[in-house]
């Protein structure tokens, strides 16, 4: 790979969009090689970085299925300025045809039925997606009702890990409907895209600062959510006492990942100061953190990487976990470094032309 930080003409005008895309990437590299670990004790924290192995025997620096799954919604964008899901569609089901080496639970249920259906009932890709997740999404929850209310719509967290594309939209609306859009193609449960809705503003807020406090990017982005969860919300972003086990049953979940992912970013800026002091080790802090708690380490991670990494952009990312970055694409091509930020300009310029 030839890696040239120092050559910085290209990407300088990006550098937020590209943090957040990039920042995702390294973070969930991070978080695989700790993937449904018991955890890390604090005083190791600091050591935690992208060793790989796990229990999918990562290489060192290789992301997984949560940014295979963000290069195959970035690529939709890049062809498609219109924000038409079609592509995201048809991107998503390439990625499972090409047996990838992880796949989430809900979402490899749902894509086996969607892509059955395009291939031997000729139905639209969307819609064969869209049917599929809802049917999912019924089933789930009448299964999890019977056990306990409170589990009930708690699809895992594949909806959310992959939504750092949504910085490079040019509104936070685009934003927010791009990250519905492509949550129901896998995750039917209105509970699941209420959250990335509400994930899809955070990530492109974060991208946006000027300057601000952290904690002004959860202004108003769970408006949306229904009262109760609403103000569980909204007291777990702004320091008020909550429920933690209202929100998190495991952070494998669509609520436990978001939950455990926020938390990362608030816990460590009261912690360690705000990201303004010191962007790189406020970004790697982060990671650290959200690593740290074990489970479902690289969602989690790739989620605050997201946020991180569009806060403090490309520039202040850590240059020793982006050296050895890489992994595959929806379509099981190998990708290092220079060519996810390559794909990642070719959408940004597109997105940007749109609205010109």
């Amino acid at each position: 790979m030839d890696f040239q930080l120092s050559e910085k003409p290209v990407w300088e005008n990006a550098s937020r969009e590209l943090g957040a895309i990039i920042g995702s990437a390294v973070a969930d590299a991070v978080g695989a090689g700790y993937e449904f670990s018991v955890g890390v004790d604090s005083d190791l924290a600091n050591q935690i970085g992208p060793i790989g192995g796990g229990p999918f025997h990562w290489k060192p620096g290789q992301w997984t299925d949560d940014t295979e799954q963000a290069i195959a919604l970035i690529e939709a964008l890049r062809h498609d300025p219109d924000r038409n899901v079609t592509h995201a569609a048809e991107n998503i089901l390439s990625w499972y045809a090409s047996e990838p080496t992880d796949i989430g639970t809900t979402t490899l249920n749902v894509l086996r039925s969607a892509l059955h259906r395009t291939q031997v009932e000729n139905v639209d890709p969307v819609e064969a997606c869209f049917q599929a997740a809802r049917r999912h999404a019924v089933a789930h929850d009448l299964h999890r009702l019977d056990r306990s209310p409170l589990l009930t719509t708690m699809q895992g967290c594949g909806a959310l890990m992959r939504l750092s594309s949504c910085a490079l939209l040019n509104s936070q609306r685009q934003a927010e409907e791009w990250a519905v859009a492509t949550a129901m193609l896998t995750h039917g449960s209105v509970h699941v895209t209420d959250l990335a809705a509400s994930l899809g503003q955070i990530i492109w807020k974060a991208s946006r600062l000027n300057g601000e406090p952290i904690h002004t990017i959860f202004n108003g982005v769970f408006d949306h959510i229904y009262d109760d969860l609403k103000a569980s919300w909204e007291r777990l972003t702004s320091h008020d006492e909550v429920d933690v086990d209202t929100l998190i049953s495991f952070n494998g979940t669509a609520p436990g990942a978001l939950a455990c992912a926020l938390l990362a970013v608030i816990d460590v800026t009261d912690l360690h100061g705000d990201y303004r002091r010191n962007p790189t080790d406020w970004f790697r802090r982060c990671v650290q953190h959200a690593v740290a708690q074990g489970g479902d380490t690289d969602s989690v991670a790739a989620i605050v990487g997201a946020i991180a990494g569009g806060t403090v952009g490309y520039r202040h990312l850590p240059i020793v976990w982006m050296m050895p970055l890489h992994g595959f694409n929806h379509e099981g091509t190998n990708l290092d470094h220079d060519s996810l930020i390559k794909l990642t300009l070719q959408a940004i310029q597109v997105t940007r032309t749109e609205d010109l």
